[in-house]
């Protein structure tokens, strides 16, 4: 079992994360953001790296379906039924 020190580094490497995704955005579309929202978003983005369940942010295989690498799995796996 893990200790609080370790979740607290856990959290603050997060936290550092989400700074570094907030700058990349911010710095992309200019100083858009102010103080106060800036730190709102930066705490979003800590607590939960995905916030929304769009077609972007969310799973891959509720919005497109299975992915290529599985797909190539199912296309292996019948071949090798196929083949006995």
């Amino acid at each position: 079992m893990r200790n609080q020190a370790y979740r607290r580094h856990q959290k603050i490497k997060r936290r550092k994360k989400a700074e570094r995704f907030v700058n990349i955005v911010d710095g992309n579309f200019g100083p858009y953001y102010n103080e106060e929202m800036r730190n709102k978003l930066i705490q979003v983005y800590t607590e939960d790296p995905k916030p929304c369940s769009c077609f972007i942010c969310g799973n891959y295989r509720k919005h497109y379906g299975q992915t290529l690498k599985e797909c190539k799995a199912d296309i292996d796996f019948k071949e090798q039924l196929n083949e006995d």
